[in-house]
């Protein structure tokens, strides 16, 4: 900010006039980060399909070579890494194709993390079928990347939309060393038409008003007769005259509701009759202010009878209670007591990735039907014992060949990945609603031996609230090693500096933990 400028000039200068004005807004970046890590999209990735070239090759490694580009496979042992200061690779065609995302890493497996940062120039090119010796005059710079430590997991493969262009070849212009896992070209994503019909939704009520009504029980389409219970949870009477119930299916219509006050704490129970409409499966519920004037709530229609509870959360009741207070049986005796998230991998190994459940109580529990976080479903005639274990897995066939001794205790598949950084892990009864839920998380009270050091979280105690980070802890792998006896001869001594030494040191050459005991220092002569 200023409140002046001048301009010092030569002698004898003449200056017609002096101009000033406001900074011109930035350009908008070329390159819009879209995703960081997941699965390759082998549909879509015209990279497939192309022929991968480079100006060179790091040579004498069979695990980096320019095939690997576009070999559709993740991972160090299937990349290409440069040889020189400012190479390149890149993937071209015989014909000309739309482009508009690209995608590329140095290990979408997360292990390596070297040779990943730097600045990365994208450029395509219109001669048919490009190679690494079409000249550079023939391409033409689209804009470039910066990879440093301000995007998250560096390593990691990265989605870019830029603008989309029609080209025959797409090459990256690399740092000095840099890796490659897998380089991936997209076709531009077209128009989303059901996001602009959101956009419309959200364009047809206002923000929430704060008025002390909510929906509090609604009925599944799978009801004789639909029906709808509001209720006053403010301490206060509530006018509820001219307030609107609508649904998605017809939002212009719906019932107005007549002139009356409801008491604090009381229910008013609406049917089908009386509103004029009956909602499918999947429509939106919607009560609104006078005049549609403000949302106050929503909720969509399921199958089955809906109602809130005491967190507010819209659940599964044990009975229909329209009129009364809302009832529930909520399982809460089997917790999620174990997580293995972070594996402390290599390369050649499928990372190993477990939840473990327990149930406390003492009667056994009937999981049929129980999901893991919409990732896996429980079988049929599943049960957890009083007091015993049930472990879901990643890949249950290599943790059971793992722990043979307890294979009849382990499930799975369940599909995706844990984070290594941390999510919701949710545990859902046969109804759908929540028998247990873990948020875990890294760094602060949570252990840091379960993020790649070995170790598992660990539930300290069944009992204790799951969601607070002291209350888990590393596992205990001490079992999983013996002592070891090393011993090492060498002649003492240094061509320069101090020669005569009165002091041993040990050190680790990796972050890690160990016990060191009876340590001598014997001279041989």
């Amino acid at each position: 900010m200023a409140t002046g400028i001048r301009l010092t000039v030569p002698s004898d200068a003449c200056v017609d006039e002096l101009e000033a004005a406001a900074p011109a807004a930035p350009a908008p970046p070329v390159f819009k980060l879209m995703s960081t890590g997941g699965l390759l999209d082998g549909g879509g990735d015209m990279a497939l399909t192309g022929t991968a070239f480079a100006k060179d090759v790091l040579a004498g490694y069979a695990a980096h070579t320019i095939p690997h580009l576009n070999d559709g496979v993740t991972g160090n042992g299937n990349s290409w890494i440069g040889a020189t200061a400012n190479s390149f690779c890149g993937v071209g065609f015989a014909t000309s194709r739309s482009i508009g995302r690209i995608v590329f890493g140095r290990d979408n497996t997360a292990y390596y993390t070297d040779r990943t940062l730097g600045s990365f120039t994208v450029q395509y090119t219109t001669v048919a079928s490009p190679t690494a010796s079409t000249p550079d005059a023939s391409w033409t710079t689209v804009g470039t990347i910066l990879i440093d430590g301000s995007i998250p997991s560096p390593s990691l493969r990265h989605l870019y939309e830029f603008a989309a262009v029609n080209a025959t070849g797409v090459r990256i212009q690399t740092p000095d060393g840099a890796c490659i896992d897998e380089l991936e070209l997209y076709a531009p994503v077209p128009p989303d038409v059901v996001w602009g019909a959101a956009l419309d939704m959200r364009e047809i009520f206002a923000p929430p008003a704060s008025v002390p009504l909510v929906i509090s029980e609604i009925a599944g389409t799978s009801a004789a007769t639909w029906r709808i219970e509001l209720q006053n949870t403010g301490a206060s009477p509530l006018a509820i005259g001219g307030l609107v119930l609508t649904f998605s299916g017809a939002p212009a219509g719906g019932c107005t509701l007549p002139a009356q006050t409801l008491a604090p704490g009381a229910r008013l129970v609406l049917d089908e009759a009386t509103l004029g409409f009956r909602p499918l499966a999947g429509d939106r519920v919607f009560l609104l202010t006078a005049g549609r004037a403000a949302l106050i709530d929503a909720v969509a229609v399921k199958t089955t009878t809906r109602a809130r509870d005491s967190l507010g959360r819209m659940l599964v009741p044990s009975a229909d209670t329209f009129g009364a207070a809302n009832t529930f049986n909520l399982q809460t005796d089997v917790v999620i007591n174990e997580v293995m998230y972070h594996y402390p991998s290599n390369p050649t190994e499928n990372p190993e990735e477990w939840i473990e459940l327990r149930n406390r109580g003492a009667a056994a529990v009937d999981v049929s039907g129980w999901k893991v976080d919409g990732t896996f479903t429980f079988s049929t005639g599943t049960s957890i014992p009083a007091g015993d274990y049930l472990v879901v897995a990643k890949d249950a066939a290599a943790l059971a060949a793992k722990w043979p001794e307890v294979a009849s205790k382990i499930a799975g598949n369940f599909t995706g990945s844990l984070s290594n950084s941390g999510e919701r892990i949710a545990l859902l009864d046969a109804n759908g609603n929540p028998a247990d839920e873990v948020r875990y998380a890294t760094g602060g009270a949570w252990p840091s031996l379960p993020d790649g050091g070995g170790s598992s979280l660990e539930l300290r105690d069944p009992r204790a609230d799951n969601s607070v980070g002291g209350a888990w802890a590393a596992s205990d792998q001490s079992s999983s090693t013996t002592w070891q006896n090393v011993s090492y001869t060498f002649t003492a001594g240094q061509t320069f500096g101090q020669t005569s030494w009165r002091e041993f040191r040990i050190a680790m050459l990796d972050a890690g933990e160990c016990l060191v005991d009876d340590v001598s220092v014997v001279r041989v002569s």
